[in-house]
């Protein structure tokens, strides 16, 4: 097996046509045809179905699809890593979850880009489950966690802030005049939650959960401003950080009872080989944390 002929067969189930794929990638369809072929003898499975109008992947094709895009993308990442190293342009990949980066990278991240404008950062956003497995995979260098608990004793880490969630909703909604709001009294609300792969999902369903509530989830997203427009639409409420809301004339912030706290800290793996540019990136966290 070669990463070539991973990149023809997922090149192949992309476009789901070897002629078009052959096209696009600038070689004959039969080197496409080819590889397939030769992945399939190999591994001693049926990988796709021809038919009239193109083909099909069989399950064997669909699992060696998920395990070629997980391969290649970690060898995209390899390659551009060690360019970057060549030409000495030594990059940061820093993942972070949407709601954290709407607060840390114009203020917090922006100051230290102006006091070191030498540091390159390729960013991704992910819930934390998702930035946990790119983290794992040695996909990103270091990334941001939202946590209750200690971080696991597989990261390092230096511990950034603490944010507070709030429910979120319009000026003109009937809950606007709230100081504090329980998950029995957001019983019947439609609310908007991030997807179940963000920290902030868990967070809130477990607590209508301790509520015993099924909350109205009529959608899911993983962008802040999504969650915004519908709360200050009156479709749906939210629950995103206080510090979301600092500016925002017609939205409003009800802190929960009981309120839900969520640590924020850069985490890395551990014995990970640290460059020059994540070790002044980890020491200024460090500082603002003990600024804090």
């Amino acid at each position: 097996m070669t990463l070539q002929q991973l990149r023809y067969f997922q090149a192949a189930c992309k476009y789901k046509n070897i002629t078009y794929a052959a096209e696009k990638l600038h070689v004959s369809q039969s080197s496409i045809t080819l590889a397939i072929k030769n992945l399939e003898s190999e591994f001693n499975v049926t990988l796709i179905r021809r038919s009239k109008v193109g083909f099909s992947l069989t399950e064997d094709g669909e699992e060696l699809l998920k395990l070629a895009d997980k391969l290649l993308e970690h060898s995209e990442s390899v390659e551009k890593y060690m360019k970057d190293i060549g030409n000495n342009k030594i990059q940061i990949r820093l993942g972070i979850p949407p709601m954290s980066s709407a607060v840390i990278i114009p203020e917090i991240h922006s100051k230290f880009l102006k006091s070191c404008p030498d540091v390159l950062f390729d960013i991704t956003e992910g819930g934390r489950y998702e930035l946990s497995r790119l983290l794992d995979d040695n996909l990103v260098d270091m990334a941001f966690f939202p946590h209750d608990e200690k971080v696991s004793s597989e990261y390092e880490s230096v511990y950034l802030m603490r944010f507070e969630t709030v429910c979120c909703v319009g000026k003109e909604h009937r809950f606007a005049d709230r100081k504090r709001i329980t998950a029995r009294e957001l019983e019947n609300e439609d609310i908007v939650l991030f997807f179940k792969s963000f920290f902030q999902n868990k967070r809130v369903s477990d607590m209508f959960s301790k509520a015993n509530i099924s909350p109205k989830v009529s959608f899911e997203t993983s962008q802040v401003s999504t969650v915004k427009e519908l709360a200050r639409k009156n479709i749906s409420v939210g629950f995103i950080f206080s510090e979301l809301l600092e500016n925002e004339s017609e939205l409003i912030g009800i802190p929960l009872i009981p309120p839900i706290y969520t640590n924020i800290s850069l985490v890395w793996k551990k014995n990970k080989k640290l460059t020059p540019s994540m070790k002044k990136y980890i020491n200024y966290i460090k500082n603002l944390s003990e600024e804090k």
